[in-house]
């Protein structure tokens, strides 16, 4: 073989390994910041797992409370008719069992019962667009990922074109 090829040959042969070094490099950086994206990923859905769970706790905490004051406002409501009805008998009526502040209770457990329900619906509102927010964070960071992927293969393109020349 020539001297000349056998110098050109062994050139290319080193610089064939030079790139090689080069994309295990890249693709050792490139796998890393996926772990850790990936990790970040897992650690927020964590977070949004238990997140998500602690409000269907609350959830249904609010739920039985609701349940509750329905329950007491139909036994008021009851009450209420039971005093109409013996009022039109004419019935002497003792005034602890209907006075005047069962009545007033009344309407103070009406307004916590829309209070409650208001509540129940900011709350569903605000979890889905907790949940909302959570799909544009993951695909905003899968996006992040890609064109860190992209830029990692640019760099490595222009690095191998730029030693051949």
């Amino acid at each position: 073989m020539n001297p000349k090829k056998k110098q050109l040959s062994k050139t290319n042969e080193m610089q064939c390994n030079l790139h090689k070094e080069k994309f295990a490099k890249c693709k050792k950086e490139y796998d890393q910041l996926v772990q850790q994206k990936y990790q970040e990923l897992q650690n927020r859905f964590d977070d949004l797992e238990n997140i998500h769970v602690q409000f269907k706790l609350d959830y249904a905490n609010l739920s039985d409370k609701y349940s509750t004051l329905q329950y007491k406002m139909q036994k008021l409501q009851d009450n209420f008719t039971d005093y109409q009805n013996k009022k039109k008998k004419g019935l002497n009526l003792p005034n602890s069992q209907y006075s005047c502040s069962s009545f007033s209770s009344f309407f103070f457990l009406i307004t916590g019962i829309v209070l409650c329900r208001v509540l129940v619906d900011f709350f569903l509102l605000f979890v889905s667009l907790l949940l909302l927010s959570c799909l544009s964070c993951v695909y905003l960071l899968s996006s992040v990922g890609l064109q860190l992927q992209n830029q990692i293969c640019l760099n490595f393109v222009y690095l191998s074109v730029s030693e051949q020349f």
